[in-house]
């Protein structure tokens, strides 16, 4: 099955996640840690950290809300885009295989995981792909 037809909604889709769920974590930064890690924090680089990540998932939105535009203009966003989602992915895996986070974050895995995969699908099936 040929998915490159599904990109432009695919995209919107995550753009649309990514910046609704950017903006929830800044805007409730004490709240977000303790739904996914069960505790808040008052550490400076916890807070550095999490703003930092969390700014770069809101520009990630906003890259995947350029791809949806045009995805065959934008296929290095799609191959930063399925790498970074795959590396969040198995991030968050880490953090809760070490007990460190709460079952919730697996449905950031699954969203990150399978978005990931379906970019760099996309990416693979481009009749523009260009071989690196």
């Amino acid at each position: 099955m040929n998915i490159v037809r599904y990109a432009k909604t695919i995209f919107t889709i995550a753009a649309a996640l990514n910046i609704v769920g950017a903006l929830s974590a800044l805007v409730a930064m004490q709240f977000h840690l303790q739904l996914f890690y069960g505790h808040g924090s008052t550490d400076i680089l916890v807070k550095f950290y999490h703003y930092n990540f969390w700014c770069v998932v809101l520009a990630m939105g906003m890259g995947y809300a350029i791809v949806a535009r045009n995805p065959e203009q934008n296929q290095g966003l799609i191959f930063i885009g399925g790498i970074g989602k795959l590396i969040a992915a198995a991030s968050w895996l880490l953090m809760y295989s070490l007990g460190e986070a709460l079952p919730i974050v697996l449905a950031g895995v699954a969203y990150d995981g399978s978005f990931g995969l379906l970019f760099l699908m996309i990416l693979w099936q481009s009749p523009s792909r260009q071989t690196w």
